[in-house]
Parts: structure tokens; C-alpha cells; sequence
């Protein structure tokens, strides 16, 4: 009996030691997990945060490279397509045909490019509009209905991205991610299964904008389609509105599609979306991204886990690279459909002095790099618009155009933007040699010499392309 509870004794204690050996490997577990998951959500943020600066409204320089610094490493990398729709550095091109932007201050004018790009889109949907209320004598609803049923017909290229985007065919929940990365629930973002694997360019008005009218679930067709019935039916609802919103550029992650690997690398899908000051959403593009990180998931850093929680973005959550992928020829397919740019003049934006010599059907105006940016080239299209002939022009500055009530500021901001060498783009009042004023939407480019092998260089000219503006 003895023997026996000797044994059993011996058994208990070999037990209790077994689950507790257990019972630590699961907290143990239980803490990596834990530390893991903090570490996507981080990183997940950084990627965001990033993606959605790419259109905020922050515009200085010294802000932006604060910003940027927070979320990538000091020799980040961002990976692009080739975009012709808009304007970047010949250096930056690859053997690959695509692009690589090395560092801040080049992401920086990356996305200056970007903006101008969605800026004049914006603009010229509004400049559309305006001329048909002008001409036609037709309400906005009309016109818009209209419109949406010319340019909204998806177009091959259009419909073969569905291949390319199934990985997000079944997320509902979004996320709109502001330039402070706060993160909230986009409910405007749900769209059919259809509707989601096409990029488009439209003016129907964005749900957000008739919370108090849900779609009708006894209507057959989309939700789009729904939200389209409903302003034919109620024309006031939509086109007699007065109150204006301040157009809304976004760049959110499909969150419930994310997908992680083994080293910590982040897959994810993105949606570009546009909505126009009359709550229209102008056009909306689809694609993902690869996100790379310096270091890996520090997992078994545990007692580290709490002190992480609590402080700022983490060296480990900076992005070393990132690798956005979309179909660029749908894209400038939809910007063209959205602009209503003539076949004549379906060409790339000019990167260089060649190119911006070009013969074409926008005025344009070629100056020096640097102050005060004397005017070294006028092509004939300007000439017409502002009166000046070359002779008259060549060697003077772009104060010739300039008179009292041309706005300080708004010279200003494109002076800052052209000494930094960015991309930008205002709205001005100017003066035609007669001493007549006009509305110009001005859209400034840098130009640079044919690529040499430098990694990095100063544009050589910066490129001026003037449009009448008939808005207001």
C-alpha cells in the first residue's frame, strides 16, 4: 500500500509538472501571438497612413518630409508602374519599364505629380458640367445622368483587371484611412461584386451624401444603379441642392483582405476614389501593394510588448519598401475619358525639353528652373490665348500676365512648389496682352534632361501649360 501511494504521489507530481510546463508554453504562445498582432496592426497603419498622404491636402514640403519620415525608413523605396498620365523623372525609369523612387524627398515629388493629376480632373469634370449648364440649358441632373451613361461603359482592359483584383471580391468593410491616420469604418466604400473589379470615372453622387435614402431593396440592379433611379426620380434631391462640400480625394486598404507572409511582408488591395464638391463620386481605381519591413516581426521580444503598445510608430513598423501595382493603362484610359481629351492630343505628359517642344493644342510655356524663371519658349496655342507673340515674351517673366487681381498667394504656393521642383497647380486671374482678364487653370510639370545614368538630378526647365477656365 505504501509502494502504491508512493507511485501515485510520484504520478500527481509528474502531472501538475507536465501542465505546467503545458500551461507556460501556451502563455508563452499566447504572448507571441499577441506581440505578432501588434506588430501587423503597426505596420498596417504605417501603410495606410502613407497611402492616404499620397492625396491628402498637406502641401508644404517641410510638413510632408516630417510625415513620411514618421512612417518609412530614410532609404525608402516606392516601386510604380511607368505612369504616362502624369509627370515624373526620366531617371527614375527602370529596364523593366517601370519606376523606382528612391527616398523621401522623390516620394514627395511623386505624389505632388499625383495630385496635379487628380486635380485636373477634378477640374475638368467641373469645367464640363458648367459648359453644359451653359450651352444646353439643362439642369445638373440631366447632365449628369447623361454623362454617367457615356463614359461609364468599362472598356476591355477595364473588365480584364477583374482577374487581377479577386482577392478583394468579397470585402464589404473598408476603411478610409485621413492624412493623421486615424482610422474609421467607410459604410459609401460598400459596392457590388461588379462594380468593385473595374476602375471608373462617373458623376453619380456618392452614397455618403443620401444617408437619409438607402438603397431600395425592391429595386432591381446595383446599388449604383439604385442610387442613379433615385436621382431621376428626385431631380431636387440632387441638382437643386446649393450647398457645396469641398472635393474629397481617398486612398483607403481593403483591411479584411490583408495578407501577411512568414518575414512579415504586407499584401494588401487598395481603392483610389474621387469625389467631386457636388458629392459625385468622379472616378475610382483599383490595385495592390506590397509593403516590405527593414526588420521582421519581433515576436519573441515579449516583456518588450507592453512598452511597444505604448510608444510612437516603432523602427521595426517603418516601411523599407513599397510596391504599388495597378494597371496604368486603365487608368489613364479613365482620366482621358473623364477629361475628354481629344485623340489628337492623347499623349504622354512631357517629362523633358523634347517633349515639351512638341507641337500641341495646349498652351504651353517653357522657363528657366530657378528664379526669377525667365520665359524661354511660347508655343502658338499660348500665343493665342495671352497675345504675346514669342519675340515679346522670350526673356520676360510670367508677371506680364499677372495684374491686380491676380491672387498673391496663389503665385506664391506655384513659385514654392517650382523652386522645390514639384508639380502644381492653381487657378488664376490673368491679363492677355490687351489688358483683359481670364480664369487660367494653370498646371506647372518639371522637365528634365534625357537620362544619363544619374540616380539623381534638378529639373533643367519647368513646363507651364495653360487652360481657360470657365468656372468662376
Amino acid at each position: 500500500l505504501v509502494v502504491e501511494k508512493k507511485e501515485f504521489v510520484e504520478n500527481l507530481q509528474s502531472s501538475v509538472q507536465q501542465l505546467s510546463r503545458e500551461n507556460e508554453a501556451l502563455k508563452a504562445k499566447l504572448a507571441q501571438n499577441e506581440c505578432v498582432s501588434f506588430d501587423r496592426r503597426q505596420r498596417y497603419e504605417s501603410v495606410a497612413a502613407i497611402m492616404a498622404l499620397r492625396v491628402s491636402g498637406e502641401d508644404d514640403p517641410e510638413q510632408l518630409g516630417a510625415l513620411w519620415a514618421r512612417y518609412v525608413e530614410p532609404d525608402f523605396e516606392l516601386h510604380l508602374p511607368r505612369t504616362p498620365y502624369r509627370s515624373f523623372p526620366t531617371y527614375e525609369l527602370t529596364s523593366e519599364g517601370g519606376r523606382i523612387v528612391s527616398g523621401v524627398p522623390a516620394a514627395i515629388l511623386d505624389l505632388k505629380s499625383l495630385r496635379v493629376c487628380l486635380t485636373s480632373l477634378l477640374r475638368r469634370l467641373k469645367q464640363r458640367r458648367a459648359g453644359y449648364l451653359a450651352c444646353g440649358g439643362r439642369d445638373l441632373t440631366s447632365v449628369s445622368s447623361m454623362a454617367w451613361r457615356e463614359i461609364s461603359e468599362p472598356s476591355d482592359s477595364i473588365l480584364q483587371q477583374k482577374d487581377a483584383v479577386n482577392v478583394v471580391r468579397n470585402c464589404q468593410n473598408k476603411l478610409i484611412v485621413n492624412p493623421n491616420t486615424q482610422i474609421q469604418d467607410d459604410p459609401a466604400a460598400q459596392t457590388s461584386s461588379d462594380d468593385a473589379d473595374r476602375s471608373e470615372v462617373s458623376l453619380r453622387p456618392n452614397s455618403s451624401s443620401d444617408e437619409d435614402s438607402p438603397p431600395d431593396s425592391s429595386v432591381s440592379g446595383s446599388p449604383d444603379q439604385q442610387i442613379n433611379n433615385r436621382r431621376l426620380s428626385d431631380p431636387s434631391k440632387f441638382a437643386g441642392a446649393k450647398q457645396k462640400k469641398q472635393p474629397v480625394t481617398e486612398c483607403f486598404l481593403e483591411r479584411q483582405a490583408v495578407a501577411w507572409t512568414e518575414d512579415g511582408t504586407m499584401l494588401a488591395p487598395w481603392v483610389l476614389r474621387l469625389t467631386d464638391e457636388e458629392g459625385h463620386i468622379v472616378f475610382r481605381h483599383r490595385g495592390t501593394l506590397r509593403a516590405t519591413f527593414r526588420s521582421s516581426s519581433r515576436s519573441d521580444d515579449v516583456n518588450g510588448t507592453a512598452k511597444k503598445m505604448n510608444s510612437a510608430i516603432d523602427k521595426s513598423h517603418r516601411i523599407a519598401k513599397l510596391e504599388i501595382i495597378h494597371d496604368t493603362f486603365a487608368m489613364w484610359q479613365q482620366l482621358q475619358r473623364g477629361n475628354r481629351v481629344d485623340k489628337s492630343t492623347n499623349r504622354p505628359v512631357p517629362n523633358t525639353l523634347d517633349s515639351a517642344l512638341e507641337p500641341s493644342k495646349e498652351a504651353r510655356i517653357v522657363t528657366t528652373a530657378t528664379r526669377p524663371f525667365r520665359i524661354e519658349h511660347v508655343n502658338g496655342a499660348w500665343t493665342k490665348l495671352c497675345g504675346y507673340e514669342a519675340d515679346e515674351s522670350i526673356g520676360k517673366t510670367l508677371s506680364i500676365l499677372q495684374g491686380p487681381d491676380t491672387e498673391k498667394d496663389q503665385v506664391q504656393h506655384i513659385v514654392r512648389d517650382a523652386e522645390h521642383g514639384h508639380a502644381s497647380c492653381c487657378v488664376l486671374t490673368n491679363y492677355n496682352k490687351d489688358g483683359h482678364k481670364f480664369r487660367n487653370f494653370l498646371r506647372v510639370y518639371p522637365l528634365f534632361e534625357d537620362d544619363d545614368g544619374c540616380s539623381s538630378k534638378p529639373p533643367s526647365h519647368m513646363l507651364g501649360v495653360l487652360q481657360h477656365d470657365i468656372c468662376g
